[in-house]
């Protein structure tokens, strides 16, 4: 009974892992497209496009979090800390362009 709980729980998991993906890869094409759009016209993009990734990082992260739910084992624990901190960094890297592009 509580290997079959845990067989849906863990499906469960995977099926939202995958939304959330494809969420972000959704929103990093529709800003990258808006923004080569904005480009074109020779409107302002850079600020938007930084906005867009920022918030895909988000969808990306949250992600990521979920699959620390369904671990196997401590050498994915360490893949999956690597992966979050570097998400982390380029999130913070474009927290602090954004602010500098304002200014």
């Amino acid at each position: 009974m509580l290997e079959s709980t845990r067989a849906v729980f863990e499906l469960f998991v995977q099926w939202c892992v995958l939304l959330l993906e494809v969420i972000t890869v959704c929103i990093i094409l529709f800003v990258t497209i808006k923004s080569l759009i904005n480009f074109i016209k020779k409107n302002e993009f850079y600020l938007y496009l930084l906005k867009g990734l920022s918030l895909s990082l988000t969808f990306a992260m949250s992600a990521e979090i979920l699959k620390t739910v369904i671990l196997e084992d401590k050498s994915e624990l360490l893949i999956l800390a690597a992966t979050i901190g570097l998400r982390g960094i380029m999130s913070l890297l474009l927290y602090w362009e954004m602010k500098n592009h304002e200014i």
